[in-house]
């Protein structure tokens, strides 16, 4: 995950009200991305002027990603609503990315095991007990493989969102190249 990558995309929700600025922080507080690119490189101290300005820890699991930072020009009222509002976007846009990461590598790790069980002749067992433990599958559950057809080709994209609506831990799901999909 590209956290910088992630919060350029995010800017353009602030660029609409000239009046507020939101900075990516890093861990010593100095601003990587920022809504103005004037403000690069400067270091926020972590006790700031409350009254124009709001940092918020980005966090993910035990992991410190850095702090978002909003400020605004003129005093407005509104600063804590708004600002926990940008903080509140980005966060879910985060987590947004980090499950859409997880389902991909997971979604390669399927490929590579029903590409294991399917389409080679000969499974190697030890290869696919190591692959089902890397996915958290329960080897003692009885599956069925499903192999599906189609006139077009299954695109990654619908495979992610087909493993999100299932949401099954169980179920795995990969392309195996061309109009063919493997279910199991």
């Amino acid at each position: 995950m590209q956290l910088v990558d992630i919060f350029n995309s995010f800017i353009h929700v602030v660029q609409e009200n000239p009046n507020y600025l939101i900075g990516l922080l890093d861990m010593n507080h100095q601003v990587i991305a920022a809504s103005d690119e004037n403000v690069c490189g400067e270091v926020i101290p972590a006790e700031i002027e409350p009254a124009r300005n709001q940092i918020f820890v980005l966090q993910v699991g035990e992991s410190l990603l850095g702090y978002l930072w909003v400020h605004v020009h003129q005093p407005d009222a509104s600063l804590n609503m708004v600002s926990t509002l940008f903080y509140q976007s980005l966060k879910t846009r985060i987590a947004h990315e980090l499950d859409k990461e997880s389902a991909l590598a997971s979604l390669s790790l399927e490929g590579l095991l029903i590409n294991e069980l399917i389409v080679k002749e000969a499974a190697d067992a030890s290869y696919v007990q190591d692959l089902m433990a890397k996915l958290d599958l329960d080897p003692s559950m009885p599956r069925i493989a499903v192999y599906l057809l189609g006139m077009d080709a299954f695109e990654s994209e619908m495979i992610t969102n087909l493993k999100y609506k299932l949401n099954d831990p169980n179920t795995f799901y990969a392309r195996l190249g061309g109009p063919n999909l493997g279910d199991f």
